[in-house]
């Protein structure tokens, strides 16, 4: 076991290369389906959005499932990750607690991240979480889903394309 396995291993510890590209998941308490609701849907993008703009993490590609969100996201130099994730857990689990009248955790205390290695790794990583909702059959196509970033990356490279 190397040294960087022995701390990203440790609890709270998280050990991030500037300049990288990372996947990150997150599901919800219990994997309940809370964002089955299209305005809980919205309030996650909405979350997300904002924290990436306040700690500077660009998002490159999203999808919304009912009970996880999938993220690929650059954060700035001096960003941590885990203050993005908290952030946009934080701002939306209020949210969808009020819309939906409830109380109580909303998302698992836990998320994954995955640092991207390549470029196709990548372009790979982006074509599967786009699909996430196809295979899961929620929609005929990728770019049936709205609540993922298919149309922001594809959909001026087709805009005419028969539905």
């Amino acid at each position: 076991m190397s040294a960087y396995d022995d701390l990203r291993h440790v609890r709270g510890t998280r050990v991030y290369a500037q300049d990288a590209i990372y996947h990150l998941r997150t599901t919800t308490i219990d994997q309940m389906q809370f964002l089955a609701d299209n305005t809980c849907k919205q309030i996650v993008l909405t979350a997300v959005r904002n924290a990436a703009s306040l700690l500077g993490v660009d998002v490159l590609a999203y999808v919304i499932m009912p009970e996880h969100i999938h993220l690929i996201v650059r954060p700035s130099a001096d960003k941590d990750i885990s203050q993005f994730v908290a952030s946009l857990k934080k701002r939306s689990a209020r949210e969808i607690n009020r819309h939906i009248g409830r109380r109580g955790a909303v998302w698992r205390k836990e998320f994954f991240d995955h640092m991207l290695r390549s470029q196709e790794h990548l372009e790979g990583l982006v074509r599967y979480i786009h699909d996430n909702p196809v295979r899961r059959g929620l929609a005929a196509s990728a770019e049936d889903w709205e609540f993922s970033s298919w149309r922001e990356i594809y959909g001026a490279r087709f805009p005419n394309r028969a539905r």
